[in-house]
């Protein structure tokens, strides 16, 4: 079952540093007894510098509202662009952050009475727009800088209606689009080089308007799309992460368009509150807390060697939730997160430096997955791998939408290099068809995975 974390209690900002298969460390924003809820936006600007926008209750800085930490590398400074010391100014459940090309703030949230707010930097001093009058009903909100570095807001009111605020720099204007959702999950937003907007809510429902003409509907059908976020690579390529709540077995899943067809692989089975990024290379990285355990640990993964990989970054006595992920100038992840304890929810920064250069692989703190012999394959194929040291390990071979085919092996293996054959047939020994599969290698939680083509 899903477990609610929109609370009154205290929350610590936390940034945590390392490499594969290195130590994380982290660090806390402020006095760390920030509040509310959960709802963090975290960005990066272009001078490498970190942004956060909370949410505050009390604590020992005894504010109320919206809260900005920022980080120039010397440590974090506070502001308080809407709050108080004498009571709730806003009660809204989501907020999002992002920095224009003038490395200007620009902060989405809802309000007192679930109205669309965005307070931003002009100069020395904080403005804060009314985007929407109309009630947010559940799901999040998002806001995205197009080409020209004007921000546009998506978020979804009743009736599972979604919605994109667009700013000129003045006035912000209100898109209606065409169709309602089919439930007030999470909403996220992006443009591709053409500066066409693209929107995926409510569960799995896509839309798209291209050169300014009218909105067109598509859904991704068998998936209950969650904490979604869309990108699009220099080769305009679209990109979604998020994962699929089936309320029992979570999966992380990384989603691709050909044509009409959407295509899902399968990154984790026990994944819950994710959290995607893409990097200037094109390559994806993503933070979930681990839903088998509690939601008491952080998973970080990157492709960036070609192939997926993840690892363990933080493990907490209680919960401990993503709230955002970026790279930084250096190529390095950086993660937010909510630490909850006990008695207190802290929200914290974790200072996740990760190297995400090929040679991280080199290391040999990884399971290493390879396939021997050409891709395509003309109906079987040879899998080689290697483990640094005695662990339980599980292959597997899924197809593009996620769905496991055949476990090759699952058991325990001592280190040393190890060979499996697959003969293209699924767990009943029935060729499969033409396409594309994926094979999974799990050595004690950290994972790879490589694509295979098979061609008969």
């Amino acid at each position: 079952m899903k477990k609610s974390v929109c609370f009154v209690i205290s929350i610590m900002l936390i940034c945590v540093i390392g490499s594969f298969g290195a130590t994380w460390s982290g660090d806390t924003v402020g006095d760390g007894s920030y509040t509310y809820g959960g709802a963090v936006g975290f960005a990066k600007d272009s001078d490498n510098g970190l942004g956060v926008a909370f949410k505050i209750a009390g604590g020992t800085s005894g504010m109320y509202g919206v809260a900005y930490a920022y980080n120039d590398g010397s440590g974090w400074a506070m502001e308080y662009p809407n709050a108080s010391s004498t009571g709730f100014m806003i009660a809204g459940g989501y907020m999002d952050l992002v920095y224009d090309g003038s490395n200007t703030p620009y902060i989405a949230y809802t309000g007192a009475i679930g109205q669309v707010r965005c307070i931003y930097k002009s100069g020395a001093n904080w403005v804060n727009d009314t985007v929407s009058a109309s009630t947010v009903n559940s799901g999040s909100i998002v806001i995205v800088c197009d080409g020209n570095n004007l921000p546009h807001i998506a978020f979804m009111i009743a009736n599972k209606a979604p919605r994109l605020a667009s700013f000129d720099g003045t006035d912000w204007t209100i898109d209606t689009l065409p169709a309602a959702c089919r439930t007030y999950a999470d909403i996220t937003l992006a443009f591709d080089s053409d500066d066409n907007p693209h929107i995926l809510a409510g569960g799995g429902v896509y839309f798209t308007k291209t050169g300014g003409g009218d909105w067109t509907v598509d859904t991704i059908d068998n998936i209950d799309v969650r904490m979604a976020k869309m990108f699009f690579d220099s080769q305009d390529n679209l990109h979604i992460g998020c994962y699929d709540d089936d309320g029992t077995n979570p999966q992380l899943l990384h989603i691709t368009r050909d044509g009409t067809d959407w295509n899902a692989e399968v990154l984790a089975d026990t994944a819950w509150k994710t959290f995607f990024t893409l990097d200037n290379n094109g390559n994806l990285h993503y933070v979930y807390s681990d839903f088998n355990t509690g939601h008491d640990s952080l998973r970080y993964g990157t492709n960036a060697s070609g192939s997926w990989t993840s690892e363990a970054v933080a493990k907490n006595s209680g919960e401990l939730l993503p709230s955002g992920i970026v790279i930084d100038n250096a190529d390095k992840a950086q993660i937010a997160a909510i630490k909850i304890g006990s008695s207190a929810k802290v929200l914290r920064y974790l200072n996740g430096s990760i190297s995400v250069e090929p040679s991280f692989m080199t290391t040999g703190t990884l399971p290493i997955l390879s396939i021997a012999g050409a891709n395509p394959i003309n109906g079987s194929s040879l899998l080689q791998y290697r483990l640094q040291e005695r662990g339980h390990v599980q292959l597997s071979v899924f197809d593009v939408q996620g769905r496991k085919i055949r476990e090759l092996f699952n058991g325990y293996q001592n280190a040393g290099i190890f060979q499996i054959h697959w003969d293209g047939t699924n767990h009943i020994s029935q060729p499969l068809s033409n396409g594309t599969y994926l094979f999974k290698l799990d050595a004690e939680g950290r994972t790879n995975t490589k694509k295979i083509n098979l061609l008969k």
